[in-house]
This record gives C-alpha cells, structure tokens and sequence, in this order.
C-alpha cells in the first residue's frame, strides 16, 4: 500500500475489513492495523466507522449497479443483455467473494440504511429499464410474455446463489477453489442458455409457461 496515499490506503483496508466482518464485526483498531497506521489518524480522516462504513458500502453498490445499468443501456438483444448481466453479477462476486453475503448481512442487520443506500444506486431504475426492455422484446415477438419481476429475481439469484453457498457447493461437489471457478464458468454459460431457451417465443396460441417449472 505504500504507492497509495493516505486516504486510499484506508479506503482500501476498510473495504476488506467490511467485507470480512460487517459493520457490527468490524472495528477501527482492525482498519487502522490493515492500513498500516495508527488510530488516531484514522479517527483524523474519518471519525466513526459508520461514516467509513457508509463511503465503503455506496462505492460497491454503486460500482455493481451501474456496471448493470451500462449493460441494459448498451446494444444487444435482451438474451445478449441477460447474458452479459449474469456474466456480471458473477465476476463481480469471483472478484470479490464476500459481497453477496455483505450486502444480506446488512439487509439483514440495518434494513431501513441499507435501503437507503440501496436506492442511491437508482436499483428502481435498473429494474424499469430491464421491464421496458422486456415488454419491448415482447411486443415485437422476439420473446414469450413472462412475469418480469420472476425473471429479474431468477437473474439475480441463480447468479448469486453459488456463492452465497459457497461451503456447501464445494463440499457437496467435492469441489477446491480452481474446480470451483471452472463450474462458476460452466454455470455461467448454462444459466444464460437456459433463461434464453425459456424466452424463446410460443408457437402455440395462448400458450403460457411459469418460468418457476423451468428453473
């Protein structure tokens, strides 16, 4: 850390220090030591480890939401941006193991702040924009009418599910952390052809599916 100033270099600690122990877990003598300085200058730059909690958590949400923003908004059918969006969310958690269970933890623990924070990362408006993008592709027969809430959470889940369950995946796999990553790629590939597979258009009239009996 020692190219970094100051500032970066707690940025940096506290980051990992979060994602290991949550805002309740972590404490400033633990950043401090991460970062390599005393406490008092920490507590200098900032004075709570809620104020650093609260930079910390907005830059990772806001990093992941709008690197999903950027996908919807971007060309591409909407299978290519379903794709690219579980290509995503799943390299955003190789990258960063822990996120997923970070961010339930805080849902968990401090509901009402983290929505709030949650809603600074305009997610209402990931999701209009995914619906759209949907009832759009619909109309112009390019995919079956489906529930798009059910298909957005579907997603999401099936994206981060392997790594919320990480210990059991690996242990019931008979998995090491290489094998693991070589299933998250093959994950990867299934889960898109099995969301494309399901959107793909009816050609029986009035034919509806629940995308719940697929997945």
């Amino acid at each position: 850390m020692e190219s970094m100033s100051t500032e970066q270099r707690i940025r940096e600690a506290a980051r990992k220090i979060f994602l290991e122990k949550g805002l309740a877990g972590a404490r400033m003598q633990d950043i401090a030591r991460e970062a390599d300085l005393n406490k008092s200058l920490l507590h200098y730059y900032y004075e709570t480890k809620e104020n650093l909690f609260l930079l910390i958590f907005e830059d990772e949400l806001d990093k992941f939401y709008s690197q999903l923003q950027a996908i919807l908004n971007g060309a591409g059918s909407l299978t290519d941006k379903i794709s690219k969006l579980i290509s995503a969310e799943m390299d955003a958690h190789l990258a960063c193991p822990k996120l997923s269970l970070f961010i339930l933890s805080e849902l968990n623990q401090e509901t009402e702040s983290c929505l709030a924070k949650l809603r600074k990362c305009r997610l209402h408006e990931l999701f209009r924009n995914f619906k759209a993008l949907l009832e759009k592709e619909v109309e112009l027969g390019n995919v079956r009418e489906v529930d798009a809430e059910t298909l957005f959470v579907n997603i999401l889940s099936l994206s981060t599910y392997p790594f919320i369950a990480k210990p059991l995946v690996l242990e019931m796999f008979d998995q090491n952390e290489q094998a693991f990553e070589s299933y998250i790629e093959r994950h990867k590939k299934a889960t898109s052809k099995l969301l494309e597979n399901y959107l793909q258009p009816s050609h029986e009239p009035g034919l509806k599916e629940d995308i719940n009996q697929l997945i």
